[in-house]
Order: structure tokens, then C-alpha cells, then sequence
């Protein structure tokens, strides 16, 4: 095992009985040592900083119209699998980071990369579960989107479980969460829908319709994709 110079000649001091030239000579390894916290500590902030403008570049790279589709595709998952190496170095809070991986999520899913996608949405339940507890709101929701890209892994039965999981959580909550109840409803009426079970996909797509026109309004764009799945 490698030991430095100094190191050395404090073990060696230390040894021979002089353990205040041991001492002297280790005050160089406790200023040291305060110097790298130091740098640590400005390191991090930096790099939280950075990783929040990684997370806007994303969005900006994708809005970047004057870049052909496949290439802002392309360049904006480098741009998301930089950010999570940057958060994972510079330790950055569980929540960050979970909101992190449940955007990259979305945008893996949205255009069609749905393995990878699993693999965080899997990720994003894990860490949210561990922070907010089996019956919240946010473990809802991961378990919504996760069965959301079961279902469009043609794994429908999987799909359902994860789902009827999100909707008892939410049937046990005493305030409800309208946005998150009609997006249930809407997948479990596809995942059911995809399985043959027409009746009951039905069943679900209208709970979604009568949520959404509640909380969004008769004329809004999530009533008009109810309205469509019923048709």
C-alpha cells in the first residue's frame, strides 16, 4: 500500500517516540485536507449549477428547429446521460434526482425508446418510494408511468398490475389528485383495451372523461382524448 513522503516521516517520528515532530509534521495533511473540503464543496455547488443548465440545454436542443429531428433526439439523450453522471458525481439530493431521471424518462418513452426508458422508470419508483413511502402521491404517479411503458411494450398484463397498484394508492388518499386519477383511468382503459377487454376499458376511459372535463373543462385537449377513446 502506497503511503506518501509525509506520511512516511510522521510514522517514522511517531515510531522514535517524538510524537510532537509527528505532529508538526501532519499539520501539513490537516491543512491539506480543509483545502480539499474546500474545493469539494465549491466543486459541488458548480456542478449542481451545471447540471440545472444541462437540464434547460435538453429542453432548448429540443426546441432547436433548425436541427433535423434525429440528430436533436440524438444529442439531447447525450445531453440527459451527461446530467445523470454529473448528478451521481456531484451527489446531488435524491429528489433532484429523481425528477431528473423521470424527465429523461418522458423523453426516452415520447420517442419510442421505451427499454431504456423502463429502466428509469423502474429507477424513479425505487427512489421515490424510499423517500415519500409506498402510499404517496409521487409513488403513484411512477408506478402510472411505469405501467404506461409496459403497456407499450406490448406487456399489458404487467401494465395492469403496476396500474391497479396507482389506483389503490389514490382510492386511499383523503385529497384527491385529479390530474394523476384521470391519467390512471385513461392507461388502465388502454392496457385493458389492448388485452380484449373492451367493457371494462370503457368503463375506465369514461371515470377518465368525467375527471378530466372536472379538472381540465369540457373543451380541453385531455376531454378530447377521453372523448377519442371511447370512440
Amino acid at each position: 500500500q502506497y503511503i506518501s513522503q509525509r506520511m512516511a516521516r510522521a510514522i517514522e517520528a511517531f515510531e522514535s517516540g517524538d510524537a510532537q515532530r509527528a505532529d508538526i509534521i501532519l499539520d501539513e495533511a490537516e491543512k491539506d485536507a480543509d483545502q480539499a473540503l474546500a474545493d469539494i464543496r465549491i466543486a459541488k455547488q458548480v456542478g449542481e449549477k451545471s447540471l440545472e443548465e444541462l437540464i434547460l440545454k435538453a429542453s432548448v436542443k429540443m426546441s432547436n428547429d433548425t436541427i433535423s429531428i434525429d440528430k436533436r433526439i440524438t444529442e439531447t439523450q447525450i445531453i440527459y446521460e451527461k446530467a445523470i453522471k454529473l448528478a451521481k458525481e456531484v451527489r446531488c439530493d435524491n429528489t433532484k434526482y429523481a425528477n431528473l431521471i423521470d424527465k429523461f424518462g418522458d423523453f426516452l418513452q415520447e420517442f419510442g425508446k421505451y427499454d431504456e426508458a423502463i429502466i428509469y422508470r423502474k429507477e424513479l419508483l425505487s427512489i421515490r418510494t424510499k423517500l415519500f413511502g409506498e402510499n404517496s402521491i409521487d409513488v403513484a404517479w411512477a408506478l402510472n408511468k411505469l405501467g404506461r411503458n409496459y403497456d407499450l411494450l406490448d406487456n399489458q398484463e404487467e401494465a395492469v398490475k403496476l396500474l391497479t397498484e396507482a389506483e389503490t394508492i389514490i382510492k386511499k388518499m383523503s385529497t384527491r389528485d385529479l390530474a394523476c386519477e384521470s391519467e390512471i383511468c385513461n392507461n388502465l382503459g388502454n392496457a385493458l383495451g389492448d388485452l380484449g377487454q373492451y367493457d371494462k376499458a370503457i368503463d375506465y376511459h369514461k371515470k377518465s372523461l368525467s375527471i378530466r372535463e372536472e379538472f381540465f373543462g369540457l373543451e380541453s385537449a385531455e376531454a378530447a382524448r377521453s372523448l377519442n377513446n371511447i370512440d
